[in-house]
């Protein structure tokens, strides 16, 4: 798999690109660098590239490699009180289901590690900071769907990004 980190938000945040690698588009600059750095994840087995729904993915009988991106603004608020959720919260659900439903159909049940950049993530919007919706929003789709929240979870990171990017 590969990361193109670059301080620009682009139009298209995840696709397949060279050979089939996912490609995950990061809109943060790298500390030090003026220009795009392109993060390589390579492993020696033969790997598979697939896609399901938006997961962009390679994978060995042993480990995953995906990339997906989602923009808040193409998510639906849930019905009911406009003011209960933020598309934010929304999105962090959706993108999550979209994970696990992705580990489910090809056969890994683990996930080991989860970057998350989220646009604005110190900006309070809906009465609560954008960084505390997503961690409720994360954990609320992990109970959802049978995983743990505390004790053997992955590692994740939640970074900002660029306003504006996805």
């Amino acid at each position: 798999g590969r990361a193109l980190f670059d301080a620009q938000p682009a139009a298209a945040r995840t696709g397949s690109g060279h050979l089939g690698f996912p490609l995950a588009q990061v809109s943060i600059p790298v500390l030090g660098e003026e220009r795009e750095v392109l993060e390589l994840w390579r492993i020696g087995d033969d790997v598979r590239a697939g896609a399901h729904g938006r997961v962009r993915y390679t994978c060995t009988p042993y480990v995953l490699f995906g990339s997906m991106s989602l923009h808040e603004d193409d998510v639906p608020l849930a019905a009911g009180d406009p003011r209960k959720h933020s598309r934010l919260y929304e999105a962090t659900q959706q993108a999550y289901r979209d994970v696990i439903a992705t580990l489910a159909a090809v056969g890994h049940t683990h996930l080991l590690r989860i970057w998350n950049y989220i646009p604005d993530i110190n900006v309070e919007t809906h009465g609560l900071e954008r960084y505390r919706q997503f961690n409720s929003a994360r954990q609320a789709a992990l109970v959802t769907s049978g995983r743990a929240v505390a004790g053997n979870v992955p590692a994740a990171s939640a970074l900002g990004a660029a306003s504006g990017s996805f």
